[in-house]
């Protein structure tokens, strides 16, 4: 028994046991965008070399409607979800509290009651950029690098993953810029995320 029936988007999965007939097909037309990502070549440049376009589907405002929603799709009923999130408990933890505590010890459910809902959009936001500080929990700014954590910015260093950030970012920007319809919020957010304040 799959565990995961509930989850079946009704696609169809590419099977060693019928490699033809579970080939992908593409959904869509061919677009004037040359791709980024070096899909299959599928037409030429103004030069005559080969190249690789972008396939586009214009959604229908039936669809368009529901990927606007908050709707997840989510089976559980949220009427029976009955505890919520704790912010900003004054249960008297540091971050050293907890360390070597096996990860489904309660005392990290309380220290993370500690944090405001403030603490948990910057750390998702910029914590492996090893700049954020978490006074609620006692997190000291660079804790990570003093600590020697592993991070991206240690296996990269500081200018190379900010350039990358930067350099992806900007393609996620002309990639989103090329749909056929705008999406403010993830430009905004995009944004946000490479020009914050560190």
């Amino acid at each position: 028994t799959n565990q995961f029936d509930f989850a079946n988007s009704g696609c169809t999965y590419l099977s060693r046991n019928d490699w033809q007939g579970t080939w992908p097909t593409h959904d869509g037309e061919v677009s004037d965008v040359i791709s980024t990502w070096g899909n299959e070549i599928n037409g030429t440049d103004a030069e005559g070399n080969p190249a690789s376009y972008v396939y586009i589907k214009t959604i229908s405002d039936e669809d368009l409607a529901k990927l606007d929603g908050t709707d997840s799709l989510n089976p559980t009923d949220p009427a029976s979800i009955t505890d919520t999130p704790v912010y900003g408990a004054d249960n008297g933890l540091s971050l050293i509290d907890v360390r070597g505590k096996d990860y489904d010890d309660p005392l990290w459910e309380s220290l993370l009651d500690q944090l405001t809902y403030s603490d948990l959009s910057r750390l998702c936001a910029v914590g492996l950029r090893m700049t954020v500080s978490l006074e609620s929990i006692g997190k000291p700014v660079h804790s990570d690098d003093k600590n020697e954590k592993t991070t991206y910015v240690t296996l990269k260093g500081l200018e190379q993953a900010s350039a990358d950030v930067e350099e992806l970012s900007d393609r996620a920007l002309r990639n989103l810029a090329s749909l056929p319809y705008k999406n403010e919020f993830l430009t905004e957010l995009i944004q946000s995320l490479v020009y914050r304040d560190r």
